[in-house]
């Protein structure tokens, strides 16, 4: 009698993922602990009270980003950091950011960057020399004047995303190619005030913006 053969498993491939969170960083709050331990000691290590309360609640939100677009159970995933500085797991990829009081976290099941300034209105135009190369600035000598500030701080904002992205170690910002890799730029409002936000994947799909998540509840 003939056995019949097995049929090869057919695995079907997940849906792409592109989820940006964005938060404001409480500032009357007491900081709790956070897993995994590592994440706490450089936490602590941190000398600005400032600083720590922004990485303290930049990990809340990545707690409550990989439950709401992936459900994951926080101390389930194995976290480390990079040679360069970039925590990863064994999840997903993420990426965060923040700058004053906002907080930003992207998620993705491809490489991703994400990147959060708050909006400077004033003149940066003495900024261009140090991050756009020359492609980028014969771009930006074409731009209207009351425009250049906001044309700069999306580059800035644009590289910094994509080095995230890449996790590579940190490298001129002139030498960036901005062309190179998918990136997505928009202005948020957080607490009032304006911020450009810019997030950088090669999953090929168009983020998804979550924000006015109250953290003091995570």
């Amino acid at each position: 009698m003939m056995r019949k053969s097995k049929q090869p498993v057919q695995n079907t491939p997940l849906p792409p993922i592109l989820d940006v969170y964005v938060a404001e960083i409480p500032q009357n709050t007491k900081l709790g602990k956070v897993y995994p331990k590592e994440r706490q000691k450089a936490i602590e290590d941190c000398g600005s009270e400032k600083v720590q309360r922004e990485r303290y609640y930049v990990w809340k939100l990545l707690e409550y980003a990989l439950k709401q677009s992936l459900g994951l159970k926080f101390k389930k995933v194995k976290f480390e950091e990079s040679a360069n500085g970039k925590w990863r797991c064994d999840a997903c990829w993420f990426s965060l950011s923040h700058s004053k009081n906002a907080a930003a976290v992207a998620v993705s099941r491809k490489t991703v960057g994400v990147d959060i300034e708050l909006y400077k209105p004033e003149r940066m135009s003495g900024f261009a020399p140090r991050i756009l190369n020359e492609k980028e600035k014969a771009a930006f000598d074409d731009v209207p004047e009351a425009e250049q500030n906001a044309f700069l701080m999306q580059k800035w904002t644009e590289k910094e995303s994509i080095y995230k992205c890449l996790d590579v170690p940190r490298c001129s910002a002139m030498s960036m190619d901005t062309t190179a890799t998918k990136t997505f730029t928009s202005f948020v409002k957080v607490g009032g005030e304006k911020f450009l936000l810019s997030v950088a994947s090669d999953c090929g799909e168009i983020p998804n913006y979550y924000e006015q998540i109250d953290l003091s509840n995570i």
